[in-house]
């Protein structure tokens, strides 16, 4: 279970490779109610706007250490051990597919 605490506090919160789906799941069964207003592409993009006090990220922990040696961030780290790991293909839906990229999205998704 995730204590509120770990949430509710400024900056860069560490994951340890929890998944989107799970960490929401974990949340809502801690009676925790995310208000997601924004979300960013890249990681560049969510350290300034964490930086800038726009809200709190949820990200691994190498994808922070060199701002978290430098004092620009901080990590906190969420109780329980997580291993699961998701990753997502992001492509034009209209765009014509070639068939070998067809199928590289095909094995993917076994």
């Amino acid at each position: 279970m995730l204590p509120r605490t770990y949430i509710s506090r400024g900056g860069i919160v560490y994951i340890g490779g929890l998944d989107r789906n799970h960490l929401l799941h974990t949340l809502k069964q801690c009676g925790v109610t995310l208000g997601m207003n924004m979300e960013f592409g890249n990681l560049e993009g969510i350290k300034q706007a964490v930086r800038h006090r726009w809200g709190t990220a949820f990200l691994p922990g190498y994808a922070i250490e060199e701002e978290r040696q430098a004092g620009s961030l901080a990590a906190v780290p969420l109780a329980g051990e997580h291993k699961s790991f998701s990753i997502q293909l992001i492509y034009p839906k209209e765009r014509w597919l070639h068939p070998a990229f067809r199928d590289f999205i095909k094995g993917l998704q076994e």
